[in-house]
């Protein structure tokens, strides 16, 4: 709208129309806090600082007092360039050459290059971020370029060269100043040829088609593509069009390769346009190009609608093998099958690049289909086929199709060495033979890094610790790899002391540990709860600046959550920028342990607004929230969410949620009644949350009911006869009791026994119900059972479980005022329940017991739980 013209408005308050003002006639409203007479133009946010500018004829933003009218050229500037700048007749009445934006109307702000020329200024901080520092226009230096070239002139200096070289001289012409002198011949190696790059522009040959091809030849013999300095080579092309140079399929395809690496599909359909537009005969090299750079960037249409455009003569299988890779690699693999199939002919790649596609995809079944095909048709595999083979039979765990391939290598006279004896070794390591592991690890006549790492994979699986340990000691040259398998191990066994030595040894021998490490470290913490151990590697992670990534920081998350600290888990969760749903989970999962269910809940409703999907596992923490906070609509609500919503098949853990939630709050008809609704077996966790209602809620029948149910599924269950026995004790049945133990005596049944940990000066120290402890403990018991007898709160304090020991233990050794903290491997019984509460009031102590459904915090005689687990 031609603003100046205007001479009427209407009032959108009272409808009156007028001539152009400020205020309405009528009504009295003012149309705009700001208002131009000769622009015609309102506005209500003064926050602009807008005026008018005569010199310009148009009005701006930024204030007047900010900038200054320059009658030469045409424009405002900033009071900075007031005394600096050149000044050029009109320099602001055209296109920003970046952007192309016209810079007289533009509202981002404007500079002033050296060479008169303007543009913007986040155009021109970009130019600087991809190392441009020549005007698009003029092709002069934007910046003083005198160290740079101060720089390259030393580096020249130290190039020793040839002879007949030494004392040649070549002309220049500077385009800065004009000035033309001699340089001497320098080595064009990859630093110097950026250099050469930097003066072709600088003494204005950019325009020269044959030095912009031989530069791009240069980039790429000089290997610039293959160090993945590939964004130079692309600003290339734009640099030949400004220059009005067109470039030719040599360089299109050097070109469009660099797309391909770089997965830039924009870039990659401009540089098509280009061809098309002219006329550039796309086969060859180019169509290969072409192909693989669609390909990569997941675009299969665009790449199969090249190759079904052109004659079959142009196609080769080469290229259809190409576009297999493509298919199998976006997990097409449907796709990229029905393809293959269509092939006139096929290569051994065509071959492998599809059983490969079937490994990677875990269709494991169908690539050993599929090599039986191949061998039908006479075709004989190489090594690299034969490795995706013995892949996918260690996926199958099928150790005598592979020893047969091992037969059919033998056969055929291949050597068993690098990645094909490496491929062997680790299918015995996993298959659990060892002996035949050991015996093909001896033959490798040169035994790489791998080949020791799958052996001690192997020994760590199937030999034991003590013998993976002799292994790894026998390793000549230890890498990362099998620093970590060690750690691994350790905390596999349970070994936790050990897996933090080995760290420490891992560090004295100038090994960095990296993510793997500590998220195996994490997760050892999170599992004993380790607490200080665990603050130790998140310090360690801070200190030698390793960035918290979604991966770490759930590891990180679920360690703090595990040892009882979900503020500190919280902050760790605040701190990731790009949250996955593995994030959110753990961050649900330790509110769930809390037995904050609002907290939990609300963190779920943030989740799906931001857009993340949930899993199978969230509602897994969601349902057990839901079950600590006796959430029942809440819980109903995400279970039924959980498949009508997000279309997620409930898995047996769900059911257990379900069932502890409507057991826990008293429902237990409705409990049966779900049981009896299940589309899946009832498990043994099924019916030991059944009957731990049953004694919360005292349904001595239904617990009857529900022990029979789990004996029949686990005969050998010992938890199950000792929690029917105390569901009898507390009804007063004391024959039944006396039946249930002597028959759990007869039947040989083993009673495991519960444990508890708890970490101590750097140390993690591991108490056993009824074992025998130290003199100090055993008195620290008795000092326990003297002060609530006189407090006359308990009779029977003298029961020896775990959490007991650990607990005593604690007081003992722990600071004052410090909590203590235990990991309990079982869930708390009541009577412990009870003593724990009294403990901590008459201590005065903080008592934090994990036991393996929840977390118990007692303070003063209270429990966190309120007597809800």
């Amino acid at each position: 709208m031609p603003r100046h013209e205007v001479k009427q408005v209407i009032c959108s308050l009272c409808g009156t129309e007028q001539e152009v003002q400020q205020v309405c006639i009528n009504c009295g409203v003012c149309m705009g806090k700001y208002f131009c007479e000769t622009c015609k133009l309102f506005d209500d946010d003064t926050s602009k600082k807008q005026y008018h500018c005569d010199g310009c004829g148009i009005c701006r933003i930024g204030g007047p007092e900010n900038f200054f009218h320059c009658y030469k050229c045409g424009c405002c500037y900033s009071n900075l360039l007031k005394n600096s700048h050149p000044c050029v007749e009109g320099a602001m009445h055209h296109d920003c050459p970046v952007c192309f934006e016209f810079l007289f109307e533009s509202r981002d702000d404007v500079t002033v290059l050296p060479c008169g020329h303007t543009i913007h200024k986040s155009c021109l901080k970009e130019m600087r971020d991809h190392y441009q520092y020549a005007c698009p226009l003029c092709s002069k230096s934007v910046c003083d370029m005198s160290k740079v070239w101060e720089k390259f002139d030393m580096e020249i200096a130290a190039t020793p060269m040839p002879e007949p070289y030494l004392n040649k001289m070549v002309w220049i012409l500077c385009n800065d100043c004009g000035k033309s002198s001699e340089v001497q011949f320098h080595n064009f190696d990859v630093k110097l040829g950026s250099e050469v790059h930097g003066r072709i522009l600088k003494c204005g040959f950019g325009r020269n088609k044959s030095l912009n091809n031989n530069l791009m030849g240069l980039y790429s013999k000089c290997g610039k593509l293959k160090e993945g300095m590939y964004r130079e080579a692309l600003d290339l092309f734009d640099e030949m069009l400004v220059s009005g140079v067109l470039p030719d399929e040599i360089t299109m395809v050097s070109l469009v390769s660099t797309c391909a690496k770089l997965k830039d599909l924009e870039m990659g359909k401009r540089l098509h346009l280009y061809i098309v537009d002219n006329k550039l005969r796309t086969r060859g090299s180019l169509l290969n190009c072409l192909v693989d750079m669609y390909s990569k960037c997941g675009k299969m249409d665009k790449a199969h609608g090249l190759l079904s455009r052109c004659d079959e003569s142009e196609v080769d299988v080469v290229l259809w093998t190409s576009l297999v890779s493509g298919y199998v690699k976006s997990n097409k693999i449907d796709k990229a099958r029905q393809l293959f199939d269509k092939m006139n002919e096929r290569s051994l790649v065509s071959w492998t690049t599809m059983m490969s596609g079937y490994v990677q995809g875990g269709y494991y079944r169908e690539s050993l289909q599929l090599f039986q095909q191949m061998r039908f048709e006479n075709v004989i595999p190489d090594e690299v086929a034969l490795v995706t083979l013995l892949s996918a039979c260690v996926h199958l765990e099928d150790f005598d199709l592979g020893r047969s391939i091992h037969a059919f290598i033998v056969t055929c006279g291949m050597i068993v060495d690098g990645f094909l004896g490496n491929a062997l070794l680790d299918l015995y390591a996993k298959c659990g033979k060892l002996d035949e592991a050991l015996r093909t690890f001896e033959q490798l006549p040169c035994k790489s890094a791998a080949s020791w790492n799958s052996m001690l994979d192997g020994f760590c699986r199937s030999g034991g610790v003590d013998k993976a340990r002799d292994f790894f000691n026998k390793i000549p040259e230890k890498d990362i790899v099998s620093w970590n398998t060690m750690v691994n191990s350790y905390v596999k066994h349970d070994l936790f002391n050990e897996s933090f030595e080995i760290f420490c040894k891992m560090q004295s021998s100038n090994v960095k540990p990296d993510k793997t490490t500590l998220i195996i470290l994490l997760s050892s913490c999170a599992k004993v709860g380790a607490l200080n151990h665990g603050i130790w590697v998140n310090v360690y992670i801070e200190k030698n600046e390793i960035g918290i990534d979604a991966m770490l920081g759930t590891a990180l998350i679920d360690m703090y959550g595990k040892c009882g600290c979900v503020e500190m888990a919280y902050e760790i969760f605040t701190r990731i920028i790009e949250k996955n749903v593995f994030v959110w989970t753990a961050m649900m999962a330790a509110y769930a342990m809390e037995g904050q269910a609002l907290e939990a809940i609300d963190l779920y409703l943030e989740m799906e607004e931001r857009g993340v999907k949930p899993d199978n596992v969230t509602f897994i923490a969601l349902l057990a929230a839901c079950s600590h906070g006796g959430l029942v609509d809440e819980g109903y609500r995400y279970f039924n969410k959980l498949r009508s919503f997000y279309n997620i098949t409930p898995t047996i853990h769900h059911y257990g949620c379900m069932v502890d939630l409507l057991g826990r709050v008293g429902h237990l008809e409705e409990t049966v009644k779900f049981i009896e609704r299940m589309p899946i077996e009832p498990d043994v966790s099924i019916w030991s949350s059944l009957m731990r209602a049953c004694r919360s809620h005292h349904n001595v029948e239904l617990a009857e009911h529900a022990f029979k149910q789990l004996i029949e599924i686990d005969p050998t269950n010992d938890g199950a006869h000792v929690l029917l026995s105390n569901i009898y004790a507390d009804a007063g049945r004391w024959d039944d009791v006396s039946k249930v133990r002597t028959k759990l005596h007869e039947t040989g049944v083993p009673k495991q026994p519960g444990f508890a940990i708890i970490e101590q000066n750097g140390v993690v120290h591991e108490f056993v119900a009824s074992n025998l402890v130290s003199a100090d403990v055993r008195c620290m018991l008795q000092d326990i059972e003297r002060r609530l007898l006189l407090k006359q709160e308990l009779s029977d304090t003298t029961s020896q479980h775990s959490e007991r020991l650990a607990v005593a233990f604690g007081l003992i050794n722990n600071q004052e005022n410090s909590p203590i903290r235990v990991m309990n491997s079982v869930r708390m019984c009541r009577d412990c329940h009870s003593v724990m509460k009294l403990i901590s009031q008459a201590y005065d102590r903080e008592i934090v017991i994990r036991d393996n459904y929840r977390f118990h915090r007692f303070t003063d005689g209270h429990c966190s739980c309120k007597d809800y687990w």
